[in-house]
């Protein structure tokens, strides 16, 4: 996500109180305190891992994935330059190498780039198998949604037909002399 940044000074030129400005306009004022006691300045934010910030207490690997993945788009704001061991959203090679020009995953770009396994490094290989992962759970996770939807309607109908089959014994009952 794009955060619209008051001031553009520089990350790299942040103090703690600026670096802690930036986590709770992105949503982690829970964290304000360690990053303050910690010492991150803006020159450290940009260069955290995944293990960094285990070292914050940041345990929940979901948790710490969204904050890189913010630090990744604050670097790319600010025009910091992206390394080769920093956390690189899969969405972004994923959008960028395997998308077909109708928005779904190509998989002969994915076959490709799999043939190419010489060439490419090993974490790019990561990568083109996390973004491959991420399309199937996309998918499964859309035809789970779209199978509940359905679910839920089913039982909302069967529902309403029961309680029609009620009011109408109902009045059948009332109806029949004995």
């Amino acid at each position: 996500p794009n955060i619209c940044l008051p001031d553009m000074d520089s990350v790299l030129n942040w103090d703690e109180a600026r670096v802690c400005k930036w986590l709770s306009s992105v949503g982690y004022t829970g964290y304000e305190k360690k990053f303050q006691e910690n010492g991150i300045t803006g020159d450290v934010l940009v260069n955290l891992d995944s293990e960094s910030l285990i070292d914050l207490s940041i345990q929940s690997a979901g948790t710490r994935t969204a904050l890189l993945k913010n630090i990744y788009h604050l670097k790319v704001q600010h025009r910091v330059p992206i390394n080769d061991w920093d956390y690189i959203p899969p969405t972004i090679t994923y959008d960028n190498e395997w998308l077909g020009h109708n928005g779904m995953l190509d998989y002969r770009k994915i076959e490709a780039a799999f043939q190419e396994r010489g060439k490419r490094s090993s974490r790019n290989m990561h990568l083109l198998k996390i973004a491959w992962l991420i399309n199937v759970y996309w998918l499964s996770d859309a035809t789970v949604k779209h199978l509940s939807d359905e679910l839920s309607k089913m039982n909302s109908d069967m529902t309403r037909l029961r309680d029609e089959m009620m009011s109408m014994w109902k009045v059948i009952k009332d109806k029949k002399v004995y």
